[in-house]
């Protein structure tokens, strides 16, 4: 059997796991705060999509920086 080598993105989602675990969030719950699908929620901390508004709400509700969980905050364009 052959161990899978985890990438960044594996760790970034072990990482955000962990913290919604710890904090007794599920993505259940965070699917019904924000107003969207499971598969949004599933996509979103595994990498896969982005949302200011989504990832702005969950560093909030862990009480952590935004650059924290989501590295640098995009900037503004005209």
């Amino acid at each position: 059997m052959q161990i899978k080598k985890l990438t960044d993105k594996d760790k970034k989602y072990n990482y955000l796991r962990s913290l919604l675990v710890l904090n007794g969030i599920r993505n259940k719950d965070l699917q019904e705060m924000l107003g969207v699908s499971d598969a949004f929620v599933s996509m979103l901390l595994h990498g896969k999509t982005k949302s200011l508004r989504a990832q702005k709400f969950i560093a909030k509700l862990l009480n952590m920086p935004y650059e924290d969980l989501w590295g640098e905050m995009p900037r503004k364009t005209a």
